[in-house]
């Protein structure tokens, strides 16, 4: 289930927009304000932001930059009535990946929602290379390295002073630790956590 925090202070707007994207499979949870959703956002599982820009606590570029400074990168979708260049400018700067006013097309708003899931599915997919290559043990960091940058098990046994069969015990490890099929498949682990 695709997981939408929608953050607007005017309760119509959360209730009619949720209802939108409800009819249309996407779970959502309101928020009325910013502060709410940064105070609960460790313990939630992670999601899209539908974020308004003008709120009383915090403005939604706010949220946005607080978010960023807490090293997050969940993808964010501004919905606003109050749209400018400056605040779109900064928005988008930020990293949004769109800017929408109210009010809104439908289909434009869909657009941006299935690019910003797109992008989450990029991310996580990085997210969980990354910390299975972190759990490889020293030795294995070394094989794999050297395995991703092309040389062969008899070249990796070579540079590392092992011997092959040591380095195909380390691959077929290795290869079970990422969750890997294939050589191709580490590679592009490789590749994307650069």
């Amino acid at each position: 289930m695709k997981i939408i925090y929608l953050i607007d202070d005017e309760e119509s707007v959360r209730r009619s927009v949720g209802l939108l994207l409800e009819t249309y499979g996407y779970e959502v949870v309101p928020y009325p304000c910013g502060i709410d959703f940064l105070r609960e956002k460790v313990s939630l599982p992670r999601g899209c932001i539908l974020l308004d820009v003008r709120m009383p606590d915090q403005n939604g570029l706010e949220i946005q930059s607080a978010l960023a400074a807490d090293g997050d990168s969940w993808p964010v979708v501004i919905l606003t009535g109050h749209g400018d260049v400056v605040s779109a400018v900064a928005a988008m700067r930020r990293g949004a990946i769109d800017f929408i006013e109210k009010p809104f097309a439908t289909h434009q708003l869909f657009e941006a929602l299935d690019r910003a899931f797109d992008k989450f599915a990029v991310d996580e997919a990085v997210h969980t290379a990354k910390s299975r290559i972190e759990a490889l043990t020293g030795r294995e960091r070394e094989v794999f390295d050297a395995l991703t940058e092309g040389l062969s098990n008899k070249q990796v046994a070579r540079k590392l002073d092992i011997s092959s069969r040591t380095v195909e015990a380390h691959r077929a490890h290795i290869m079970e630790k990422l969750g890997a099929n294939n050589l191709v498949e580490m590679v592009r682990m490789s590749l994307a956590c650069r």
